[in-house]
């Protein structure tokens, strides 16, 4: 499979919390694209750039 061409979601109870969690590691191995947002479909949701160029969208349903 080509490297770089995939976007993957996953949802989570809580993305700001996944957000935050993710931070808070000393070196990351992803890239933020995107910071937590609020989105018009009523989720809350972020991007990263995993190693292999792979787009990463974790949302959840705001509440």
């Amino acid at each position: 499979m080509p490297q770089g061409n995939e976007t993957l979601m996953f949802e989570a109870q809580d993305a700001d919390s996944c957000f935050e969690a993710i931070m808070k590691k000393e070196a990351p191995l992803v890239q933020v694209l995107q910071e937590p947002c609020g989105c018009k479909d009523g989720t809350r949701a972020f991007t990263l750039l995993d190693p292999h160029g792979n787009h990463v969208v974790i949302y959840s349903e705001q509440r």
